[in-house]
């Protein structure tokens, strides 16, 4: 379910608002040891989260734009995440699957601002800087059994930096650079 809205205020201002509703139902079964509990892969499991998002706009004029944005968006935890999440019941991934304990979805958070311009009518640019974070990250870890490990949330990971981009086309040729910090 998504739902946005952008509201200009004069030729130059553009507000604009979103949300986005996401739901994600898992159901595994466990062919070998069903019946739920310790060191069984039956669960059924829904995640679900509204997803809001806020963006502005200003072009004081048509050769340039300058934009902020906000957003978060999330993703329901993999069957294979879920299925080797349990610390006393470690996984030799990619070949083995353990216990099913809960983990919670993943929830990130994004800023982006930049501008972007136009030189000619064939040559455009842009350069922005972004900073994404991640909340309930579900990260791989090692178990005390050598060769094997599970999956766990972990508290925030961050990824940041900034990009740029040269692009240009004439007739039916296209050309770009772009360049990424991260």
């Amino acid at each position: 379910l998504f739902a946005t809205d952008t509201i200009s205020a004069g030729k130059s201002w553009h507000f604009t608002v979103s949300a986005r509703y996401n739901r994600s139902t898992i159901h595994n079964t466990d062919r070998i040891n069903p019946g739920g509990g310790p060191g069984s892969l039956d669960s059924n499991q829904v995640f679900g989260r509204v997803n809001p998002a806020a963006g502005l706009t200003y072009t004081p004029f048509a050769a340039l734009n300058a934009y902020f944005n906000w957003g978060q968006g999330s993703r329901a935890p993999t069957a294979i995440e879920l299925g080797c999440a349990d610390p006393a019941n470690p996984c030799s991934l990619p070949n083995a699957l353990a216990g099913d304990p809960p983990l919670r979805q993943v929830v990130t958070t994004t800023w982006e601002a930049g501008l972007r311009g136009k030189v000619s009518s064939y040559l455009r640019w842009n350069a922005g800087a972004f900073r994404a974070e991640n909340r309930d990250d579900i990260l791989f870890l090692a178990s005390q059994q050598t060769g094997s490990g599970y999956f766990q949330n972990f508290g925030k990971t961050r990824r940041e930096g900034w990009q740029a981009a040269l692009d240009s086309s004439y007739r039916r040729i296209t050309a770009g650079l772009d360049y990424t910090f991260l």
